[in-house]
């Protein structure tokens, strides 16, 4: 079987590649001029360079893969454009190659994002009304409708925060633990879902072989929930620090937040917190996972305490924390 994953050179996409590795695929990766390829060292894949913002120059190549495994795109950026240029237009562009040049997959996988139905304070399924409270989760959302209304056989997930070896989104938070400090916005028993990358990855690999995941959208999360609380315990239990979780208000967390994009535009660099990003930290984030469960009997191999412990040890053995 063969694959081609977007985004492999990513934290995500580089492990959906590791696995499909494992699996015996024949994987290659799409990739432009400015990738970094850090990730991929070493590893027995095929580059395919590429451009999917310019749909009309790519090659046939990408269209001769039993499986593609999209998960190509951006958490953070200057602008709604930008969240639209990056997530939206990149997977349209994609559908069309596909379509105009002819295919034969087997299956279109999607890695969307918790963020693209919007926040609940209970475990919600996959029929939720979509409500997204930001540009990424409105551009995550547009993608996701697409892929649908395309024709292509598609597995959508829709992943919580996705944390794991290779993530450098959780890092700035661990290295402030590491300090002895946690800032949590609004309160610190606002409830999350949470999944190990790992696990993510074993559940968007087993529903692409699967066919009762063909056409079918999924969320897929470590067991269980976290408290804001109850996931800072568990993380500075394995850093080996004692932490203080103080709360930051949510207007001033706004107000905070609302400069930062002012600085961002200035000095052309988007930055992890945003206006919209404290939105997000500010309220609650639960999703049921039983859908995944009965249709595709999957169930995640790793608790969050090991997933956090993996995580963590990675970020010492590389020096990063």
């Amino acid at each position: 079987m063969n694959a081609l994953v977007t985004g492999g050179t990513g934290f995500v996409g580089s492990h959906i590649v590791d696995e499909l590795l494992k699996r015996g695929y024949d994987v290659s990766v799409l990739i432009r001029k400015t990738s970094k390829l850090t990730n991929l060292k070493s590893k027995p894949v095929k580059l395919i360079e590429d451009d999917l913002f310019n749909p009309g120059a790519v090659t046939k190549k990408i269209c001769e893969f039993d499986y593609v495994f999209h998960s190509a795109g951006v958490i953070k950026a200057l602008s709604k454009n930008d969240f639209f240029k990056h997530n939206k237009v990149i997977t349209e562009n994609l559908i069309k190659i596909l379509q105009d040049k002819g295919h034969n997959l087997t299956r279109f996988i999607y890695i969307s994002s918790l963020s693209s139905l919007g926040p609940s304070s209970t475990p919600v399924n996959e029929q939720k009304n979509a409500c997204p409270i930001t540009s990424y989760g409105i551009s995550k959302l547009e993608a996701t409708k697409a892929i649908v209304n395309s024709g292509l056989p598609y597995t959508i997930f829709f992943p919580p925060a996705i944390y794991g070896p290779r993530d450098y989104s959780f890092l700035f938070y661990f290295r402030l633990m590491r300090k002895g400090i946690a800032p949590v916005v609004g309160s610190k028993r606002n409830k999350i879902s949470v999944v190990f990358v790992g696990n993510l990855v074993d559940a968007v690999i087993e529903a692409a072989e699967n066919p009762n995941g063909l056409n079918e959208c999924f969320f897929v999360a470590d067991d269980g929930y976290q408290t804001w609380e109850s996931f800072i315990k568990l993380a500075s239990a394995i850093i080996g620090v004692k932490v203080k979780i103080f709360t930051v208000p949510t207007p001033l967390a706004l107000f905070v937040g609302r400069f930062l994009d002012i600085t961002s535009k200035i000095t052309g660099k988007p930055s992890l917190i945003t206006y919209e990003k404290v939105k997000e930290f500010a309220t609650e984030w639960i999703c049921s996972t039983s859908k995944i469960k009965e249709k595709l009997n999957y169930s995640p191999k790793i608790s969050t305490e090991m997933g956090l412990r993996l995580t963590i040890d990675w970020y010492k053995t590389n020096s990063y924390l």
